[in-house]
């Protein structure tokens, strides 16, 4: 339960990908409209978000993927993967705009840290697009500091993104 006691966090299983995939379609709309071309994300979307390569993402070693869900509908979700022995990337936490604001993304963090500190992680990153304000507040409530920046791509438009790290016990 997160702090409003409402949303429950628990593993993905495939019978999720459909959900996640429209939570990440949902979001990406309302979180990076004016930033990525609509075009890109539909493309982006399709290909990340297709079973296949959530399975890839679900089933690899040291990755992890749980879902947030209210009365038994998908509102968030987020996926760790961890890139060497003492560190891991957060590389996704969405929430439903619709749910924003009501803790349900800290509590998939939450969820996070505690499953990383378990299996031995002591430092966790992500990376957020640089405009992308309101998640950058987000990581920053909850203990992150930037560590670095850095030019990438989502396929063809070209984007610069934020590191953010944070120890995973504080």
């Amino acid at each position: 339960m997160s702090e409003a006691g409402v949303a429950r966090i628990r593993p993905a299983s495939p019978d999720d990908y459909a959900a996640i995939r429209q939570v990440a379609v949902v979001t990406w709309a309302a979180t990076y409209a004016g930033l990525i071309a609509p075009h890109t994300q539909r493309a982006f979307l399709a290909r990340a978000y297709s079973d296949r390569w959530l399975a890839r993402r679900h089933q690899r070693p040291g990755g992890r993927l749980v879902v947030a869900e209210i009365e038994r509908q998908l509102v968030g979700y987020a996926s760790s993967l961890e890139r060497t022995f003492d560190a891991a990337e957060l590389t996704s936490l969405y929430v439903l705009p619709a749910y924003q604001g009501r803790g349900i993304g800290s509590a998939l963090l939450r969820h996070e840290l505690a499953a990383l500190a378990v299996r031995g992680i002591e430092f966790l990153l992500a990376s957020v697009l640089r405009e992308n304000h309101p998640a950058r507040r987000f990581y920053e409530r909850h203990g992150f500091q930037m560590v670095d920046e850095q030019t990438g791509s989502v396929l063809d438009q070209r984007i610069v993104e934020v590191v953010y790290g944070r120890r995973v016990k504080e």
